[in-house]
């Protein structure tokens, strides 16, 4: 082969190689798949957007939610609810069946003394496999074992109005526990359960089976859902992280 042909032939060994590797770097790259937090649900930071940050994909849709500032001031922080057409959903999947222990953790300004803060409603009518939600101006937790088998624990601390307040509710398969700021406000034994299986979505903010009653009114921020339950000094550490 003569000089110009050999020549000819690198030149265009470079240029197939060039190609090659510019074809590669702009090949779309498959993005991975998130990891879920460990024992996380859901968790809805709120700040200005309607999104499931649990690495776990649950998809939300939100009906005219704006937002505010949240507990430390940030604007457009957490999430507000007119209380009357405001609302998230998600529909239903296994990790929302939560069988015998939960974590439900939300911080809250509300402007009422009664709405449905976590929801989930029964095939059935009425009530729904669970219920994180504050009446009379106290928070509760209900639990529904079948359509007629529920258990409600009620807190001892009135809710305040206007105000950042911090609420925690979790069950262990033996005893169930409501937080308010971080502190134990009330407890009970509850065993050998297990919490009604629902095809139905999960609210927040609503409730499902009457959508134009209770809902809730303020703002909403940092919301999570654990198929565990919390430990005291991890409830207290998610208080004090935005008080």
């Amino acid at each position: 082969m003569d000089l110009s042909k050999k020549i000819l032939f690198l030149v265009m060994i470079i240029l197939i190689f060039n190609y090659s590797c510019k074809k590669k770097d702009s090949e779309p790259q498959t993005p991975q798949t998130p990891t879920p937090t460990n024992n996380t649900i859901l968790s809805l930071k709120f700040n200005n957007e309607i999104s499931d940050s649990s690495g776990n994909k649950n998809i939300m849709t939100g009906n005219n939610i704006t937002y505010t500032k949240d507990s430390l001031g940030n604007i457009k922080g957490s999430a507000y609810f007119d209380g009357v057409t405001s609302s998230i959903t998600s529909a239903d999947n296994d990790l929302y069946d939560l069988k015998s222990s939960f974590t439900f953790s939300i911080w809250i300004k509300p402007e009422t003394n009664s709405a449905y803060l976590i929801q989930k409603q029964m095939d059935i009518n009425g009530g729904g496999p669970y219920s994180f939600d504050y009446w009379g101006g106290k928070p509760r937790i209900v639990l529904y074992f079948n359509s007629s088998d529920y258990f409600l624990l009620e807190g001892n601390t009135p809710i305040v109005a206007n105000k950042w307040q911090y609420l925690a509710a979790t069950w262990d398969g033996n005893s169930v526990k409501i937080y308010v700021d971080g502190k134990l406000d009330k407890d009970s034994v509850l065993t050998g359960k297990t919490i009604l299986n629902s095809s139905k979505p999960i609210g927040i903010g609503l409730y499902q089976w009457n959508p134009t009653g209770c809902r809730f009114q303020g703002a909403m921020d940092n919301l999570e859902i654990y198929k565990i339950a919390l430990s005291k000094e991890a409830i207290a550490s998610k208080y004090n992280t935005y008080k």
